[in-house]
């Protein structure tokens, strides 16, 4: 082995007398740890495993080679060798004798006993006794081999059959459990039903007690008031200092006429009324853009001092009410640990007035996180801070995560 093959070796960490094999596991195995696609976050150790490949490659087609050279070599020697013995054969002086099963004169050389040559058309022993032995000892064979099959022939159907019993053992077991759980479940179901009808009966009966004290309590006037509800509308029993006509049942429909009420009841009205967004006007709204484009560069270039200058003292951040000083500690944190997040305004931003220097702000907001895509239906509560002067963030959030708390609340209400 010369100093390059030598160095072909080593590259591959290889011992000496390393088999090709081994080199070929060595060399798939440097080029899967060495190879470029493995490191393309980092374009310098990507460099340096592009050329150690390079040089896994060149060392594994060195050994190769030698390899085939050393079968080749191997070869060689073997057929020469043959060739000697061949001729070596040819030298020696040969004999005959026939074969007593067929007949056949075979050639044989003079050193070669008679006891271990056969016969080269039937390939039995050339000597009797020979032959006969070997027949004998085939017979043996042949016998011991039957006798160990049909051992294991009676060991199997003997396994077999433990099996079949253990299996009907476990069917019958399987078959009585299914019954037990069966009637367990019937007396389940049959407790939970009598549980339901005595929970229906006993809200029946709370509900009829209850419609007897309330006709005890109002009188005459219980079907009056259930009425007035199920319409939705404002009714006042007469009774009052001035009376107004009476309406249906004896009630009368509450308006801007009446001014006293002296009434034992009044009942709300059923209907919502819709308030419309006032209208916002064009300064107001650009400066309102400002702040949210300043917000959303702050949050894609990772700049927390122009982040905490467009924060009120007290934020309402995502459904928690806090401290600047805490969002900001908590919003550090998340750009340290995530690097790669950015974030972008996709499409129109829309502005509405929610109160007296009060305005809502909602937008499209694309996020990107490592590898993962999302985006947000997004909003900012922006106020007009008299103090300084300019308008601050009160509000951060985000439609998705107020499902989420509604979700969330509503499961604790529910336990």
């Amino acid at each position: 082995m010369n100093s390059r093959i030598r160095k072909a070796f080593d590259i591959l960490e290889l011992e000496e007398h390393a088999t090709l094999e081994e080199a070929k596991r060595a060399w798939r195995d440097l080029a899967q740890v060495w190879h470029p696609d493995r490191h393309q976050y980092n374009e310098r150790i990507q460099a340096k495993a592009t050329e150690k490949l390079k040089d896994i490659n060149r060392a594994w087609n060195e050994v190769q080679k030698w390899f085939a050279q050393q079968e080749q070599n191997e070869n060689d020697q073997t057929d020469k060798e043959h060739e000697e013995q061949r001729r070596e054969w040819h030298e020696a002086d040969y004999k005959t004798h026939t074969c007593p099963h067929c007949a056949t004169i075979n050639r044989l050389p003079q050193n070669k006993p008679i006891e271990s040559a056969r016969c080269g058309k039937c390939a039995k022993f050339l000597s009797v006794e020979r032959e006969r032995e070997e027949s004998l000892k085939n017979e043996r064979a042949d016998r011991e081999q039957r006798e160990e099959k049909q051992e294991q022939q009676r060991t199997e159907e003997a396994r077999r059959e433990a099996l079949r019993q253990q299996e009907a053992m476990l069917s019958k077991e399987l078959e009585e459990l299914r019954l037990r759980q069966s009637a367990q479940h019937q007396r389940q179901v049959l407790f939970t039903l009598v549980v339901l009808i005595l929970l229906v009966l006993s809200t029946f009966f709370f509900n009829e007690n209850r419609k007897n004290e309330n006709r005890a309590d109002n009188g005459p006037h219980a079907t009056e008031q259930a009425h007035a509800v199920s319409n939705g509308t404002i009714l006042v029993r007469p009774g009052g200092a001035e009376r107004i006509g009476a309406g249906q049942d004896g009630f009368a429909p509450l308006s801007s006429k009446t001014t006293q009420i002296d009434s034992e009841i009044v009942i709300m009205p059923s209907h919502k009324t819709e308030v419309e967004d006032a209208p916002v006007s064009d300064n107001i709204k650009a400066e309102i853009i400002n702040v949210v484009k300043t917000w959303n560069l702050a949050k894609d270039k990772h700049d927390t001092d122009a982040l905490a200058a467009v924060y009120a003292e007290n934020i309402k951040f995502y459904g928690m009410n806090l401290r600047k000083e805490r969002v900001m500690k908590d919003t550090e944190l998340f750009f340290k640990e995530n690097p790669s997040f950015t974030q972008d305004v996709v499409g129109d931003i829309h502005i509405s007035e929610k109160g007296p220097g009060v305005y809502l702000a909602e937008f499209n907001k694309a996020a990107r996180l490592a590898n993962n895509y999302n985006s947000y239906e997004a909003y900012l509560v922006v106020t007009d801070n008299k103090a300084e002067g300019r308008l601050l963030i009160v509000t951060e959030g985000d439609k998705t995560t107020d499902r989420n708390l509604a979700r969330r609340e509503y499961r604790r209400k529910a336990r």
